[in-house]
């Protein structure tokens, strides 16, 4: 009983640390997309090297 209680409690900590750095994570990326679309010559490149990705992977993807 002693050893489950050891485990659920480090799962806990585990799971909440793990929660943390996720909001963390999601904070910033909000923070950058904010920076990206409120600043258009950002917002052009970004597009851009999206839009160039995708129709590079559709190419790859077709030919293969």
């Amino acid at each position: 009983m002693i050893l489950a209680d050891t485990v659920q409690s480090a799962m806990t900590t585990f799971l909440s640390s793990m929660t943390e750095i996720a909001t963390w994570f999601f904070g910033q990326a909000a923070k950058v997309g904010e920076t990206v679309v409120s600043t258009p010559l950002l917002l052009v490149g970004v597009s851009l090297s999206i839009i160039g990705g995708a129709v590079g992977l559709f190419f790859r993807f077709v030919h293969h």
